[in-house]
């Protein structure tokens, strides 16, 4: 009933004409709340809740009052029937699916004496002031374009199993997505962070699986071999190495370049002599053109430095 969420009504408030509730230590004054069996939620406080869990405002009599609402968890025994409850069950970003307790354990299960009462570790605990700081700073992690590509893929595919994502959740999604990266220290966005798709974009608990091996088969380990630009890899490394583990023209003990003279002695080089092809000088590529300086020892013309490399 409407009174068990938003609190009864102010018999004061009627004596009035207002119609108005109580709403103090109820839902539109909470920070956090649990609200079980949600979607057997009658008719009467599903407007309600929709802007409530949307805008976090809360429609009490004429007045619309801001709620402190940070988050809100809601749990259920079946999926939501019906396209009245389809816009109330898209408010709820994460989705999870607790399972039954395992053979393995259920013997343990069995054995659980009285009632027992879960122990948070306080230092996880965050207070107001770190998350708004944490709503504020995320809206500065970007979203890269490799990113923005695999959201647009995945929509595509999406839309090709039939699986219907609105505008609204696809915008929350990638506020997570920032949240995500922020808490972790990133300033942007990265594809692993697409990891908490899986739990935000499925409507039934068998599409969880199909979202997850899609997600996989682009980035995870069954990501798909690309033999075109595995090769363009491996000649840009070996291009690489070659450069790296191609001769360096000795020097003195002054940093001099070093020279074989026509007597077959190093020299520096004053006095030193060309080498030459068709009676062209021969020169060493720069090291800042990335090239080989000595082009697998056959040296380059003054045509060929101006030309290809300069």
């Amino acid at each position: 009933m409407p009174e068990e969420l938003f609190g009864p009504l102010s018999i004061k408030a009627l004596e009035e004409d207002r119609y108005e509730r109580l709403t103090s230590c109820y839902l539109p004054t909470a920070t956090v709340a649990f609200i079980d069996e949600i979607f057997k939620a009658n008719s009467a406080i599903l407007n309600s809740l929709l802007t409530l869990l949307n805008e976090r405002e809360f429609d009490n009599g004429v007045n619309r009052d801001e709620t402190p609402l940070s988050c809100v968890v809601g749990a259920s025994n079946e999926l939501p029937e019906g396209e009245e409850l389809d816009a109330l069950y898209d408010r709820f970003l994460l989705r999870y699916q607790v399972m039954p307790v395992s053979q393995e354990n259920f013997v343990q299960l069995l054995r659980l004496k009285g009632n027992l009462k879960p122990k948070p570790d306080l230092k996880w605990r965050l207070t107001m002031e770190e998350l708004e700081e944490i709503q504020d700073s995320t809206e500065l992690v970007e979203i890269p374009e490799d990113v923005i590509v695999l959201l647009q893929e995945l929509r595509h595919f999406l839309n090709k199993q039939q699986i219907y994502i609105s505008d609204r959740r696809w915008r929350k999604v990638v506020k997570l997505l920032q949240v995500a990266a922020y808490t972790n220290g990133k300033n942007d966005v990265s594809i692993w962070d697409c990891w908490l798709l899986q739990h935000c974009l499925w409507a039934t608990p068998e599409q969880r699986k199909i979202i997850f091996d899609w997600y996989q088969s682009r980035v995870g380990i069954k990501a798909s071999f690309n033999p075109e630009k595995f090769s363009k890899l491996i000649a840009a490394w070996e291009k690489k190495l070659e450069y790296e583990n191609s001769p360096i023209q000795a020097k003195n003990e002054k940093g001099n370049l070093l020279c074989i003279n026509k007597q077959g002695e190093k020299s520096t080089r004053k006095g030193e002599v060309f080498a030459e092809r068709d009676g062209e000088a021969l020169y060493l590529a720069p090291p800042s053109s990335r090239t080989m300086p000595t082009h697998k020892e056959k040296g380059y013309t003054k045509k060929r430095i101006f030309r290809n490399i300069l």
